[in-house]
């Protein structure tokens, strides 16, 4: 309907009938125009590249986390070792020093 909310297209197929078997049995359906579309079917590679790109630097971002979270916690281990290796340079002396009196 021209003014209408909805508009219709209907192109045909090739080895199919143009007009619906619908129409035929439809009071309201007299006015069909079949439009002949020449051309093979266009698929937009927009999104779909777009995603790929996407998936792909959220790949490489994750690899990269990987990496240097695996070398930080290499550099831990590393320093925790060498804390446990170094011996204390003063022992501390077991003493009552707070339970002394200050002045004599």
């Amino acid at each position: 309907k021209e003014g209408g909310l909805i508009q219709v297209a209907h192109a045909c197929i090739e080895g199919f009938p143009c007009t619906p078997e619908s129409a035929a049995y439809s009071s309201t359906a007299k006015q069909i125009q079949v439009d002949i579309q020449d051309g093979a079917t266009v698929i937009e590679l927009g999104p779909i590249v777009c995603l790929a790109v996407t998936s792909g630097l959220l790949f490489v971002g994750l690899l990269v986390s990987l990496f240097i979270n695996c070398k930080r916690d290499r550099k831990i281990k590393q320093l925790k070792q060498a804390i446990e290796n170094i011996e204390p340079e003063m022992e501390m002396e077991e003493s009552n020093a707070l339970h002394e009196p200050l002045l004599d």
